[in-house]
């Protein structure tokens, strides 16, 4: 892109950085109709980079407290999405970090989409799947 075309569509590089951040982020969130079993096998297969991408925001958060403010706000419309759908507050927050643990852990282990699964993490909280 043009340097001339970046300045134009964003005030400065913190307008970029926040642009895409929140494309990324966007991306993520459940599609209609997504059940999270398929939210998370996207996640690991065909938007894996997307997925990799987004963790190595989270560890660039240590050392910016506005990327961690832009996360944060990311994971609370996943949130709310999931309150949306009928659980609690507190359930969908704790949900959202179990989620984030077992698709890291796949990610790392570099296992297939297909075998994992997030229902059992929704049985451990008692919730049927939104």
């Amino acid at each position: 892109m043009p340097h001339g075309s970046a300045r134009h569509y964003f005030a400065n590089q913190r307008g970029l950085i926040s642009e895409v951040v929140q494309h990324l982020l966007d991306g993520d969130l459940p599609r209609p109709g997504e059940t999270p079993k398929q939210q998370v096998a996207r996640w690991l297969g065909p938007e894996s980079s997307r997925t990799r991408a987004r963790y190595e925001l989270v560890v660039a958060s240590f050392h910016d407290p506005d990327l961690a403010v832009e996360l944060v706000r990311g994971r609370d419309r996943f949130v709310d999405i999931l309150v949306e759908r009928g659980m609690t507050s507190s359930n969908a927050t704790e949900l959202v970090a179990a989620l984030d643990g077992l698709v890291l852990d796949a990610l790392l282990r570099r296992q297939e989409p297909e075998t994992v699964d997030p229902e059992r993490i929704f049985e451990k909280f008692g919730t049927k799947l939104p």
